[in-house]
């Protein structure tokens, strides 16, 4: 099958090189590696435990419900808007 791929230059040029090496294609060097590449397991990255920035003492919890929250916003609107 053809098909076009865009690769970085010095990628490109390594390719070449390689095939060159190995007295090979550049098409069969891209799909050796596509093979080897495929072949691997899938990784997923390690996931960081997400951290929630507060401010206050962090010994008194504070619980807030939705509609505190709206409330708080609209006054916050409200004082942008009087300056």
């Amino acid at each position: 099958m053809r098909t076009t791929v865009v690769l970085d230059d010095r990628l490109f040029k390594k390719a070449k090189q390689r095939a060159a090496e190995l007295g090979t294609s550049l098409s069969e060097v891209m799909n050796q590696s596509l093979r080897l590449l495929l072949a691997q397991e899938p990784t997923r990255p390690a996931r960081s435990k997400f951290k929630m920035i507060t401010f206050g003492d962090p010994r008194k919890p504070t619980k807030h419900e939705p509609a505190e929250l709206s409330s708080a916003v609209d006054e916050d609107d409200i004082r942008s808007l009087a300056r």
